[in-house]
């Protein structure tokens, strides 16, 4: 089953970000982005304990989060944001 990955502004900004700023972590990213797309349902990306996206999940890469949402009927992957971990998740 293949999926197609959308990114929310919030996630295109933080990428765009990273990508001026710092290629490596950019690069690293990028990579967590591909693995997320080849088994969004690995058990080691965690569900996010949230009210506002109970079904959210999270992959870590190096010091940052990629919070995700799955959506099953349409074959979807939403990339919501990417945040530091030691950020906490007050917007989810």
């Amino acid at each position: 089953m293949s999926f197609e990955t959308i990114y929310t502004k919030k996630a295109l900004k933080k990428l765009n970000q990273h990508k001026k700023k710092n290629n490596k972590i950019y690069k690293q990213l990028l990579k967590g982005i591909q693995k997320i797309e080849e088994n969004p349902f690995k058990s080691s990306n965690k569900q996010l304990e949230s009210i506002k996206c109970p079904k959210c999940k999270r992959h870590q890469v190096g010091k940052y989060r990629i919070v995700y949402y799955i959506h099953t009927k349409s074959n979807i992957i939403e990339i919501q944001n990417i945040i530091p971990r030691k950020s906490n998740y007050d917007s989810y």
